[in-house]
């Protein structure tokens, strides 16, 4: 049983994606013919600049289906062309894409890298949707890292920069997370207002894998507070959004989550049937997050049905995914990496105060030559005048 977290790429467009195959990308249900319309307008590109577009709308559709072997290696030759060709924009954009592959792989370490590297450059070309993206990506991780109070943190900064700049699609997506983190609090009542909120932005815009996420969601919610009935029909009205959509990783999600609303109302062979489904297609997305979930879910639904045996097989293989994924070293990394994040961040700070206050202290100095330069001349004049008047006070007693 699990939430659906949100990503967020309006970076890809606010940062100037390849608008055409974007719109191909939305008209194809096949998204074997949008990677191929891709490889074709990557064939014809000459300039590095579309080259890279391309290349990460490439690996932006290998992401949606699940294929992320493929999505990491046209990201990493984007990230590669954009760093040779030292475009700013390109790098954060590649940076951001790898850094949401290595995620769903995972592997959080490289995900944070990826991310802090993309949050850098959003600040630095004052990138301000960028900069939430970030944050929000940032906070998925630390809340697959089991902590809540920092990916908080970083939900609510994302959130305070979306309603500054209006952006419908960025405030869903955080209140669906910020949710997600009230549930893992047992708050399930504040979760579910958050996802309510989501919800009706998803509905108004006509973003129907935001709706399919938060159904998902609100399930999640009413199973906690063991609603089981209200919990299975939102996760049946999210698999059929996701199904429709080609979304194997949304559905992997929510077939586990169907089974665990069988699991508990005692219908075990239709549980297993959705727990099975489950596994296969994170397994074959290579999800490890995923095929965790359903582990521990087929264990349960076996210790349900009095099979000892079975439930220890899947608990034993759901404990050996979750060390890998949850290891001491990994979360130790992350942290240093971000405290690393912090000083450097705080050391660019001070060196720009320092800077600033220099050029304010060169301003006064010049200031008070100007000042000082003004009064000695004005000194002078009075000094000259002073002495000319004299002379013609002595040439006019002479000359009587």
């Amino acid at each position: 049983m699990k939430n659906k977290i949100t990503y967020f790429l309006s970076c890809l467009i606010a940062l100037g994606s390849f608008t055409l195959n974007a719109q191909q990308a939305k008209k194809n249900i096949d998204p074997a013919k949008t990677i191929d319309s891709l490889f074709a307008a990557l064939k014809t590109a000459t300039e590095d600049t579309v080259k890279i577009k391309t290349l990460n709308m490439l690996s932006r559709q290998y992401i949606k289906t699940s294929n992320y072997l493929q999505a990491l290696k046209y990201g990493e030759k984007a990230e590669q062309l954009s760093e040779k060709i030292n475009n700013k924009k390109r790098m954060a954009i590649s940076y951001y894409i790898d850094g949401m592959i290595y995620n769903d792989q995972g592997n959080y370490e490289k995900a944070l890298s990826k991310h802090l590297k993309a949050l850098e450059i959003m600040e630095e070309i004052g990138d301000k949707g960028g900069v939430a993206n970030s944050y929000n990506s940032m906070g998925i991780i630390y809340d697959a890292q089991l902590n809540y109070p920092k990916a908080l943190e970083l939900y609510l900064k994302a959130l305070k920069i979306y309603e500054k700049l209006g952006d419908k699609t960025g405030i869903a997506n955080a209140y669906n997370n910020i949710g997600i983190i009230y549930d893992s609090q047992k708050n399930e009542s504040k979760a579910l207002e958050q996802y309510l909120k989501a919800l009706k932005i998803y509905e108004t815009t006509g973003d129907k894998e935001g709706v399919a996420t938060t159904y998902n969601n609100i399930g999640y919610s009413y199973m906690k507070q063991n609603e089981y009935e209200k919990s299975l029909n939102n996760y049946l009205k999210a698999a059929k959004i996701s199904e429709k959509l080609g979304d194997r990783e949304a559905m992997a999600l929510n077939y586990n989550n169907i089974g665990d609303a069988y699991t508990k109302q005692g219908k075990f062979e239709a549980a297993y049937h959705y727990l099975i489904q489950s596994l296969i297609l994170s397994k074959e997305i290579g999800s490890k997050d995923d095929i965790k979930e359903a582990y521990v879910s087929l264990s349960e639904l076996y210790e349900k049905k009095g099979d000892y045996k079975k439930a220890y097989e899947y608990h034993k293989f759901y404990s050996d995914i979750k060390d890998s994924l949850l290891n001491q070293q990994s979360g130790k990394q992350i942290t240093e990496m971000n405290s690393k994040y912090e000083s450097e961040k705080k050391d660019r700070d001070i060196e720009l105060l320092t800077k600033t206050q220099e050029l304010q202290q060169d301003e006064v100095n010049k200031q008070k030559l100007i000042r000082n330069v003004f009064v000695g001349g004005l000194m002078l004049a009075l000094m000259l005048a002073f002495i000319l008047y004299n002379r013609y006070n002595i040439k006019q007693k002479l000359s009587t």
